[in-house]
Order: C-alpha cells, then sequence, then structure tokens
C-alpha cells in the first residue's frame, strides 16, 4: 500500500469514530452538544484526524483495514504514549520502568501481602533474608 493509501485510510478510521459519535447523539436526543458550533473543537479534531494518518504512514500498515483500526485507535495511542511518556520525564533516578512501577503500584516494595505473607509468611520459593 502507498504511503498516501495509508494516510487517508488512517484518517478515514479517525474520521468515523466521530461520524459514529455524532450518529449516537442525533439518535438519542436529536440535538448535538455545542462543542459542535466551535471552531477550536474541529481544528482540533481535524489535527487528531492528521495524527491518525501519520500514525498509519508510521506503522507502515500494509492493510486498509489495519490503517482504519489504527486510525480509530488514534486517541488511545496518544493517550498511552503521553501517560509513558510523562512517566519517562519525571522519573528523576533515570529508573523509568520502575518510577512507572512505582505510581502505579504495582511495584513490589508497593505490592500488598497476600495470605500467609500477613502473618509473617514468605512466598513460595522465596528465603527470608537473616538480619
Amino acid at each position: 500500500m502507498w504511503v498516501l493509501q495509508q494516510f487517508l485510510w488512517g484518517f478515514l478510521g479517525s474520521l468515523a469514530v466521530e461520524i459514529v459519535q455524532i450518529h449516537g447523539l442525533l439518535g438519542a436526543s436529536r440535538k448535538l452538544p455545542s462543542r459542535y458550533s466551535r471552531p477550536l473543537y474541529w481544528i482540533a479534531r481535524l489535527l487528531l484526524a492528521l495524527t491518525a494518518g501519520s500514525l498509519a504512514v508510521a506503522y507502515d500498515i500494509e492493510t486498509p483495514v489495519l490503517a482504519l483500526h489504527v486510525g480509530a485507535a488514534t486517541p488511545l495511542i496518544v493517550q498511552a504514549l503521553s501517560q509513558h511518556l510523562g512517566n519517562f520525564l519525571a522519573a528523576p533516578s533515570g529508573d523509568h520502568i520502575e518510577s512507572a512501577e512505582l505510581q502505579k503500584g504495582t511495584h513490589p516494595s508497593r505490592r500488598k501481602p497476600r495470605g500467609r505473607e500477613r502473618n509473617g509468611a514468605t512466598p513460595a520459593g522465596k528465603r527470608r533474608r537473616s538480619r
């Protein structure tokens, strides 16, 4: 698939999400929210669609359906990238994975004890350190 085709399929995937949202809003209330009358909203939406097309090209998508999916998923992809970038930039020690684990609460030092661990027993396969 050519680069222009990749871009256009990603762009259309992003626009398809907006069309589905508008269709759902019109079906439910027959009135669109005020955001649809604001030029700034449409500028942001156009930038998101351009980003969707660019991501389809960046991923070098070979089929139209996958490029369409990337375009539709662009808001989630950008959100995930921005969260990880924020964790990356906020890590003072340079240990980005550990910093992200600490923020999410999944780091072993912040894990809640389970079962017998609460009573001082160690998890299976781990030994206690001698003092």
